[in-house]
């Protein structure tokens, strides 16, 4: 009897966890993001602009989507001669620009300046060196499955001085890279995909950036937080310091960063892996 009376007690008890339970969460202050880079790709005959400054306000946590700034007004000066260049307005918050001459001096310091709701918001940064990526190949190691698809990326390093590199694997897949250990020498790594990522005949392009050690840290403490929190679509732990200041508010810093790079790009076509 004692047993009967001890399982029926535990079935109302697991019954009663059925219930639906509500959590409302506090909504956030919004916050403004700049996330402002400007890639640098040189290729024989010209040099092309990628990239720009994107936007946005921070969301509550259930959000799906960040809201976008697209009144405001976004400058870039070469601090060397003066000369000054308007970004424009294209969609959802990003401002953009075609015009690679204003990067032409490869020594000279450029500032961003954002102009929103009567705030002025300014960064700096130089334009960081890049190495060409040697080799891209695929390889024919596996990891857990068995079946993923390796790819082999070889580069060399620029000098003997501290650099610092950003790959973009692909699938929103990056990795930051110091030459701590191969500097002025050359660096192989390897990184898997999914076959449902790449099939046979598919073309998978590998960029490389030349990034400051303070944005090798940033984007370390990003990634970081982002795959403790369910991907770079999470909801971040902490808010990550960038080097862009408020200058009519000091105490209301925006979220992001502002980074001019030297960027590399390579392709390679998947083929048929070996049984």
């Amino acid at each position: 009897m004692k047993k009967l009376t001890i399982l029926f007690l535990f079935s109302i008890i697991v019954i009663g966890c059925e219930d639906v339970i509500e959590i409302e969460l506090p909504s956030t202050t919004p916050t403004l993001v700049i996330d402002g880079n400007i890639n640098l790709f040189e290729t024989t005959n010209q040099h092309i602009v990628e990239g720009g400054v994107r936007l946005s306000f921070t969301a509550d946590y259930f959000d799906t989507s960040l809201p976008s700034v697209e009144n405001a007004d976004v400058r870039i000066t070469n601090l060397e001669t003066g000369e000054e260049h308007r970004l424009l307005h294209s969609s959802n918050g990003w401002y953009t620009t075609e015009y690679s001459d204003l990067f032409s001096n490869q020594d000279a310091s450029y500032e961003l300046v954002v102009n929103h709701e009567n705030k002025t918001y300014r960064a700096k940064s130089k334009i960081y060196g890049v190495s060409p990526i040697d080799s891209l190949k695929q390889g024919t190691r596996t990891l857990f499955d068995g079946d993923e698809i390796e790819v082999v990326i070889s580069f060399r390093d620029l000098n003997d001085s501290d650099n610092f590199f950003l790959f973009d694997l692909g699938f929103n897949d990056f990795i930051p890279i110091r030459d701590l250990f191969f500097q002025g020498s050359s660096f192989t790594f390897s990184n898997f995909y999914d076959p449902d990522q790449l099939r046979v005949g598919d073309t998978l392009n590998i960029k490389s950036y030349g990034i400051s050690k303070q944005y090798f840290n940033y984007m370390e403490l990003l990634l970081e937080q982002a795959d403790a929190n369910g991907g770079p679509f999470g909801t971040a732990a902490a808010s990550l310091k960038g080097n862009i200041i408020n200058e009519t508010d000091p105490s209301e810093n925006p979220l992001g960063y502002f980074i001019i790079s030297k960027a590399v790009s390579k392709g390679l076509v998947i083929q048929k892996t070996d049984p």
